[in-house]
């Protein structure tokens, strides 16, 4: 779960064969933990989590984090698709 400075709530958000996962990384490291779960996850069920297609919309995040996560192969563009709705690092 992602609690904001408003107090609003945001936990996992989960249709089919996609997911969105709010996170809050003062490392880009901090990332692995959820990386293993999805390969011990891969392992039990049988099905596959492409890290390659994972991408991350990077709100208010450092550049130092951003590229920490690009270096692990994981795409921070500017905008993304979730289920039909455009999102984008700034409300504009």
């Amino acid at each position: 779960m992602y609690n904001t400075e408003g107090g609003l709530t945001i936990g996992p958000i989960l249709f089919a064969d996609d997911n969105l996962n709010s996170l809050s990384l003062p490392l880009p490291e901090d990332i692995r933990p959820l990386l293993q779960l999805y390969q011990e996850y891969q392992e039990v069920s049988g099905l596959n989590v492409k890290i390659p297609k994972t991408q991350a919309l990077c709100i208010s995040t450092r550049p130092e984090v951003v590229k920490g996560l690009q270096g692990l192969g994981i795409e921070t563009p500017e905008n993304i698709k979730q289920l039909g709705l455009h999102l984008g690092e700034d409300i504009e």
